[in-house]
């Protein structure tokens, strides 16, 4: 069956059927696969230590790699006299093995890849470098991936049946909000304006438990309704019990007035399209790999720094294995053994950086979040833009109501020290991705009408 036909037949399910299908068990929707990924977490929860996962993460990793020697004939080559099977996996064996990037798989045979007789479907993503990518994922992916969610979700109070207000960039065809059964959820169109994007939510408030998505665009509707709509707020605090960010860090200019105004718990994970590293904060902008999802490994960028690179591994895909995959995110890691037990994340993704004119790599989380920057207290947005090394265009998006010159806006930045010829850009809307995300890195051919 079409798809996006099977995705139109949910839209038309109503809340007061989709309600209940909610409290379906995920056991019976997604099946045994789901059963026994919640088993293995449930066992990997329970080590006293990362010390004592040791054995059985090796073991897992063992018998990955022996798989995936069997079944893929680019890591036959890659690793060529470098790889002659371990049953027990030794960590310099390991660390002996090259890393793999994602440049390293562009244009590799599918074929070549990966066992491809297994059930899988196809997936592409550009990720946050906007580098594209295509491979498969096998086709018990989301029953593995459920099994975490939820068990992050329930750390700050989700459970079965509660009803989601979504933020992502789904454009709805001129509609406000729109339920969608599968999740449970109401999807908000970021498209329209706040003005009917209120209107529609006062309707069905009372339903909602969480918040979920971009922290950018949850960010946007709660700095307006605590200006516009503070009857509505009060309404969405009277049943609200957390908020989930999800695919963008929640930088802290976005985070705080968010907890600020709703006053409940929220947490952030990291993943990615891959599948081969999920993570959960334990305490804000600090996260902890989940081991029974992926094999998550921080390797030094060179002998001469501290700096550390996130690698990830898949345990589950042979379709298109990952093994000691680059993810670009550069991370602050604490170590327990041979095992990352929390990280931070330093600097984002590679592509969040930008050049001086010295050649050195600045992050953005730096230059925007890790100054004081009086304009935060007005403006809606600020976004980099690096048309080559050296210069540097800040997208400032400010208020309707708002009118601030090129060089009163500049003035309200700290720009010392800075080996960057900076230019200011005032705008009235974000730039956003096609995905309807609201990046801190504008690309650079995105023209100033975007």
């Amino acid at each position: 069956m079409n798809p996006h036909l099977v995705k139109e037949l949910f839209y038309a399910v109503p809340y007061s059927l989709g309600r209940r299908l909610a409290f379906i068990p995920f056991r019976y929707r997604l099946g045994e696969r789901f059963v026994w990924h919640r088993g293995r977490l449930a066992r990997y929860c329970s080590a006293s230590s990362l010390l004592e996962l040791q054995n059985d993460v090796q073991g897992v990793l063992s018998r990955t790699v022996c798989d995936i020697f069997n079944c893929s004939k680019f890591y036959r080559q890659t690793w060529k006299g470098q790889y002659s099977g371990f049953t027990n996996l030794d960590w310099n064996a390991w660390k002996a093995l090259p890393l793999v990037s994602k440049s390293d798989l562009r244009g590799i045979e599918l074929s070549d890849w990966g066992n491809i007789s297994l059930a899988r479907f196809p997936v592409n993503t550009g990720g946050t470098s906007g580098e594209p990518l295509s491979f498969y994922h096998v086709a018990d992916v989301f029953a593995k991936e459920w099994a975490h969610m939820l068990y992050i979700w329930e750390r700050v109070g989700y459970q079965l049946g509660d009803c989601k207000l979504t933020f992502r960039g789904k454009d709805l065809a001129g509609r406000a909000i729109r339920y969608n059964a599968v999740h449970n959820e109401y999807l908000v169109n970021p498209y329209v304006t706040f003005e009917k994007q209120a209107a529609a939510i006062s309707k069905i408030v009372h339903r909602i438990s969480f918040i979920h998505g971009y922290p950018s665009q949850i960010f946007e509707f709660v700095s307006k309704a605590e200006k516009e709509a503070p009857r509505l707020v009060d309404q969405l605090k009277a049943n609200l019990k957390g908020i989930l960010f999800g695919s963008e860090f929640p930088a802290p200019q976005y985070r705080e007035p968010i907890e600020r105004v709703l006053q409940v718990p929220t947490i952030s994970w990291y993943g990615h399209s891959e599948f081969c590293i999920l993570a959960y904060e334990t305490e804000p902008f600090v996260y902890r790999p989940m081991y029974s999802y992926g094999f998550a490994e921080a390797v030094k960028t060179n002998d001469h720094t501290e700096a550390y690179e996130l690698v990830g591994t898949s345990y589950d895909n042979l379709a298109s294995p990952f093994v000691r995959y680059r993810t670009g995110d550069s991370i602050v890691p604490e170590f327990e053994g041979n095992l990352i037990k929390s990280f931070q994340i330093h600097e984002g993704r590679i592509g969040e950086c930008v050049t001086d004119h010295y050649g050195t790599r600045v992050s953005l989380t730096a230059l925007i979040f890790g100054r004081h920057h009086k304009i935060f207290d007005i403006a809606r947005f600020v976004q980099v833009q690096q048309t080559k090394p050296g210069d540097i265009s800040l997208w400032v998006t400010l208020p309707n109501d708002i009118r601030m010159s090129e060089d009163e806006v500049r003035s309200q930045m700290d720009l010392t020290n800075l080996k960057f010829n900076i230019s200011v850009l005032i705008r009235s809307e974000p730039y956003r991705t096609s995905a309807g995300k609201t990046p801190l890195l504008v690309p650079n051919k995105a023209s100033v009408t975007s």
